[in-house]
């Protein structure tokens, strides 16, 4: 089987599997990495390649940790007094789809 690289283009079914999976990271009785591990493993069954074998599951995790910073980092912006408009414009990327997961978790509590 051929395998193709995660790129940008094809990242949202990353997100889409992180979604499905969501309740088991924050489910303190999984450990995150064996749920990162289950996604990579989800992503190569599908025919990506994200990064080695073992490897896979720390990158992943490193750049979900990444993307929920950035989505911090712009809500505070926004939420700032004096926000320009031209912030609001600048979305992050994947921001809609973080803010699917970790919006909606955060209306549920």
């Amino acid at each position: 089987m051929s395998l193709n690289y995660v790129s940008n283009q094809n990242f949202t079914t990353t997100i889409d599997l992180v979604k499905k999976n969501y309740q088991k990271l924050c489910d303190k009785s999984h450990r995150t990495l064996d749920v990162f591990a289950k996604i990579a493993k989800e992503i190569e069954l599908l025919g990506y390649y994200f990064a080695p074998t073992g490897e896979a599951s720390h990158k992943l995790k490193v750049k979900w940790r990444n993307l929920c910073s950035t989505r911090k980092a712009y809500i505070a912006k926004i939420s700032a007094t004096g926000s320009a408009v031209d912030v609001l414009k600048k979305k992050p990327s994947y921001y809609d789809e973080m803010e699917e997961i970790l919006g909606r978790m955060f209306k549920e509590s």
